[in-house]
């Protein structure tokens, strides 16, 4: 059950990212439409690829943390179980 919750979570965050993405890239893209193009018009893509890389380092930090305190939390039990069984 607590997998599920977590699939969800997850999947509930991708998909807040990606409209996070086409919010900042549809007026982008909207303002160039019959416009020339011109050396900033590809600003709302580099913002938007901005946000989703560092929304994208920052979930990975956040996974990486969460699995090194499972692990910390593992060795302690384990070295407690170690210590009581001499």
């Amino acid at each position: 059950m607590k997998k599920i919750v977590q699939t969800k979570r997850i999947l509930l965050l991708l998909a807040s990212v990606f409209f996070l993405f086409t919010m900042l890239c549809l007026p982008a893209s909207a303002a160039t439409v019959g416009q020339s193009t011109d050396n900033n018009s590809n600003l709302g893509y580099l913002l938007a690829g901005s946000l989703l890389t560092w929304a994208g380092f920052f979930i990975y930090a956040f996974f990486i943390s969460k699995k090194n305190a499972n692990l910390h939390r593992e060795i302690t039990e384990l070295q407690k179980n170690l210590d009581s069984s001499k």
